[in-house]
């Protein structure tokens, strides 16, 4: 599931979340097709932090899409939530 800052901080927390956005972030190697993607990330690059936080049965990983990883900012931000066993 995914989940705006927002959403990912009212559920997880201000400190999870700025945990998972904290991270080193690169670019992924995901070409952003229209079949598969939302439309908002077509003509984006995908760029993701580098680690991810584990919390009450989760893993929570921190994507941004946008054109330069220097202009990523909380609009482009979206939370990866997992769950795990």
């Amino acid at each position: 599931m995914r989940l705006s800052k927002e959403e990912a901080i009212a559920r997880f927390g201000l400190d999870i979340v700025e945990k998972a956005t904290g991270a080193y972030v690169e670019p992924t190697s995901r070409l952003m097709y229209p079949g598969f993607e939302s439309p908002s990330h077509i003509g984006k690059q995908e760029f993701a932090a580098q680690e991810t936080v584990d919390v009450d049965g989760y893993r929570l990983q921190a994507y941004w899409y946008g054109n330069d990883i220097e202009n990523l900012d909380d609009s482009s931000l979206e939370i990866d939530v997992e769950e795990i066993w």
